[in-house]
């Protein structure tokens, strides 16, 4: 492992040419102790071995580093051939060896790497498992926000303190907040919740209303008809509209609180030859028309003579 501050440089971030990584070739060494004869690497021949890439192996100890004379060492061509190296110990016999994919050796935790294609600077996280993105080369400050401020692209998103609505108009008189758990907003910033809330509560009072059905009057009315009284009879006597066994349309039972009553004489009757009568139908007060007399009288005012009447009663329900 090199050391955590110094800087890579490759032509991408893909798993063919990531510093961080390694690849495993089958090479040897025989008879000339400082050239590599390499006959397989994996990633088909997609991987160049270059200059100043080190080389570890068994028979590699301190490991190796590809020289930096030749296109790819002595006469390698992308990943096979024979390669110039630094000196190494003793003749190696084939085996499986590891080549880094950076001239530079292998990235660790810390580490900086320079996409040259690209034109961003990364860092090696301390997991070594991936590289974090500082930014772009082409751009002040890497594309970053200073300190000292500047324009925004785009509106900030998260938790990001004091903001005006779309974080990149500016306040026409800045705002304070004196304590750090204060919580402030704009008026615009109010406006705009209101205005969402008074769409939520419309969607919702809407969707309700739909749900309700269209009112019908004759589902909460019942009526009745009938005769009701006494042909005969010399008493005034009032007779209250029968209620008992009406229902409403669902079932509901009829209360004679509920009902509103009507009533007219059924028959006349005509007595003595040459005497004129009155005949009359009147409620009883207080009844809402549910009790009636009817009934005549000589208009002399003699004797009260009853009648039957004709009834007709209609039901309201109260909760209608």
């Amino acid at each position: 492992m090199i050391n955590p501050s110094s800087i890579f440089l490759s032509v991408g971030t893909s798993p063919s040419f990531d510093p961080a990584l390694v690849n495993t070739m089958t090479a040897s060494s025989p008879g000339v102790s400082n050239l590599l004869n390499v006959t397989f690497l994996s990633g088909g021949g997609t991987v160049p071995i270059l200059p100043g890439q080190t080389v570890t192996g068994k028979s590699m100890p301190f490991g190796a580093r590809v020289l930096p004379y030749g296109t790819n060492g002595a006469s390698g061509t992308g990943n096979l051939g024979t390669y110039a190296l630094s000196v190494i110990s003793d003749p190696i016999p084939s085996e499986t060896m590891q080549i880094t994919l950076s001239q530079f050796g292998q990235a660790g935790p810390g580490s900086l790497f320079y996409d040259w294609n690209q034109h961003n600077l990364y860092n090696r996280n301390t997991a070594n498992n991936g590289w974090n993105l500082i930014g772009s080369s082409e751009l002040p400050n890497f594309g970053l926000l200073p300190r000292s401020g500047g324009t925004l692209s785009s509106a900030m998103t998260g938790s990001n303190g004091l903001l005006t609505a779309d974080g990149n108009t500016p306040f026409t008189t800045p705002p304070y907040v004196t304590s750090k758990l204060s919580r402030a907003a704009t008026l615009a910033d109010l406006d705009n919740i209101k205005s969402s809330l008074v769409s939520q509560i419309n969607t919702q009072v809407n969707a309700s209303i739909q749900q309700i059905g269209a009112p019908g009057i004759r589902s909460s009315m019942a009526f009745g008809f009938g005769q009701i009284g006494l042909q005969g009879g010399t008493t005034l006597v009032y007779y209250s509209i029968p209620v008992t066994g009406m229902t409403y349309p669902d079932g509901t039972v009829v209360n004679a609180s509920d009902c509103y009553g009507f009533a007219s004489i059924a028959t006349w009757h005509y007595f003595g030859s040459g005497i004129e009568e009155m005949t009359y139908c009147q409620p009883q007060a207080g009844s809402n028309g549910m009790s009636w007399a009817a009934y005549s009288q000589f208009m002399g005012g003699g004797a009260i003579y009853s009648y039957l009447m004709n009834y007709m009663v209609i039901a309201i329900k109260p909760t209608a």
